[in-house]
């Protein structure tokens, strides 16, 4: 398991300085090209829900936006250091 963990943090070392330098396609052009319609649906989905109801939060601008504005490169870095922190 240890090799495993060393290895996300390797693999997300680089991708992380990658995805600052460079300006890549972003998480949300991804997933439009490739399904817009459940795209649509996620949004529906999160902007009638109760948690944004009980909270008077904007749960789909503040949040959900800007994490599909990142490029992928960075969010593909972010999840493998989420594995690297997560894993003991």
């Amino acid at each position: 398991m240890k090799i495993i963990k060393y290895m996300c943090l390797l693999l997300s070392i680089p991708l992380l300085i990658l995805g600052l330098i460079y300006n890549f396609t972003s998480l949300g052009k991804l997933w439009q090209n490739i399904h817009v319609n459940s795209l649509i649906g996620i949004q529906k989905i999160i902007e009638e829900s109760i948690f944004e109801e009980k909270f008077n939060m904007d749960l789909w601008f503040t949040i959900f936006v800007p994490v599909l504005e990142l490029p992928l490169i960075l969010f593909i870095a972010l999840f493998f250091l989420f594995l690297f922190f997560k894993y003991k």
